[in-house]
């Protein structure tokens, strides 16, 4: 395998190597990490994972593991909920007839001995996900009645043939929150090991097999893509001057040199967009490949300016590997 070690700084800290053959790791037990998943069944229940938004300094020497711990359920703090799917003008129902086009009330006047026919009130009908934090609208509706109103008070009502009829959902589940973690994905490997005089107590390490021990796209000989992440939890910058994220980094290790053609990557997660750009990369060291050396760590520092001084500012490494099937 090829070693990149990285140690990141807002100031952060990291590790990366990618990978030369492509096999599931057979032994090595420190390198089986916790499975990465977004979402867990517990005691039949499910579990919806929250991501705060850190505020500065952020800083990570990787002396300790602070990935996002999915399913490590006994050190996170659960809100125990119902979760209600669909909601009427933002209120919960149990269920309800609906029609596309407007229906009418009849209201009597004991005064005046008239009828008059007003349109029913419309409302917007949304969805929301299990931790109801994000919505999205499904339509605006009618009821499927007409109304009769004597003097202010509804005296009878008509049902007309729905159009169509929402039947809501509730369902309990737990809502789990950590906040002791920096990172949303836990597909690098933290330890104190592969590099060579690190300038910090840890490193992260990309080494191209997923958290489980498993290789990425074993199935595709010689192609070229990404393996592994590194995601920072969404950072509030808003409002934020002269930040600067910086880091090391350093290829190889106590493993094989990467390849020219590999690569280590910074993006950053712009909120107003909801984009990733690119932001920063090398590939590997062609010096290193040639006489065998390995590679000092490297600093680097990067000024955050403009549109990246927003909150849910967020930022990434990947690698870029050439993947080998033997």
């Amino acid at each position: 395998m090829r070693y990149i070690s990285l140690f990141i700084a807002i100031v952060l800290g990291a590790s990366v190597f990618a990978q030369e053959e492509l096999l599931d790791l057979k032994s090595n037990a420190a390198l089986f990490k916790i499975e990465n998943q977004t979402q867990k069944r517990y005691g039949g229940l499910q579990i919806t994972y929250l991501i705060d938004t850190l505020e500065l300094p952020f800083l990570d020497d990787f002396s300790s593991v602070k990935l996002h711990r999915y399913g490590n359920t006994g050190e996170l703090s659960f809100l125990d909920t119902t979760y209600t799917k669909y909601r009427k003008n933002g209120a919960p129902f149990d269920s309800i007839f609906l029609s596309f086009d407007t229906t009418f009330s009849f209201y009597y006047s004991i005064v005046t001995g008239t009828v008059d026919t007003l349109p029913n009130e419309v409302f917007t009908l949304e969805e929301f996900s299990p931790d109801s934090a994000n919505s999205w609208i499904i339509g605006t509706y009618w009821a499927s009645y007409n109304y009769f109103y004597s003097n202010g008070t509804v005296i009878d009502s008509n049902l007309i043939t729905p159009d169509t009829t929402f039947y809501n959902v509730f369902e309990p589940i737990y809502i789990a929150y950590d906040s002791t973690s920096l990172w949303t994905d836990n597909n690098v490997y933290i330890n104190n090991t592969f590099h060579i005089d690190a300038p910090t107590v840890g490193v992260a390490t990309f080494d191209g097999i997923d958290s489980l021990g498993h290789a990425y796209n074993v199935q595709n000989e010689n192609s070229y893509g990404i393996a592994d992440y590194l995601t920072s939890k969404p950072i509030n910058l808003l409002g934020k001057t002269d930040v600067v994220l910086s880091f090391y980094y350093q290829q190889q290790g106590l493993g094989n040199q990467p390849e020219e053609k590999d690569s280590l990557v910074l993006e950053f997660f712009i909120s107003d967009s909801s984009q990733w750009v690119h932001a920063w990369s090398v590939g590997g060291d062609s010096a290193a490949l040639v006489n065998g050396t390995v590679p000092d760590f490297k600093f680097v520092s990067i000024s955050l300016t403009g549109d990246r001084l927003a909150k849910g500012f967020k930022f990434r490494f990947k690698i870029m590997v050439l993947f080998l099937v033997v």
